[in-house]
């Protein structure tokens, strides 16, 4: 399965559409590209492992990974 993380860049942050065989998944609010400085970063543009993994304030999420072995989480909003 490929899912497409389609983005629009701004200095206050990154929207996104994740999308699945032209399907909208879901849409993605991120920080803005501040050149992949941990925790003030949006994750780079690539290829990724999509991993669900549990997480105690939302239950269910999911895990970016890079065949580097770095993670970045992904969770759905509480509102």
């Amino acid at each position: 399965m490929v899912l497409i993380l389609n983005r629009t860049y701004f200095p206050e942050g990154t929207q996104g559409t994740l999308e699945w065989n032209g399907t909208i998944v879901c849409h993605a609010i991120e920080l803005p590209w501040l050149e992949n400085q941990q925790r003030v970063s949006c994750i780079p543009e690539g290829e990724y492992v999509l991993r669900k993994r549990f997480s105690p304030q939302v239950s269910m999420a999911f895990a970016f990974e890079k065949c580097s072995g770095k993670r970045f989480n992904f969770n759905p909003s509480r509102q």
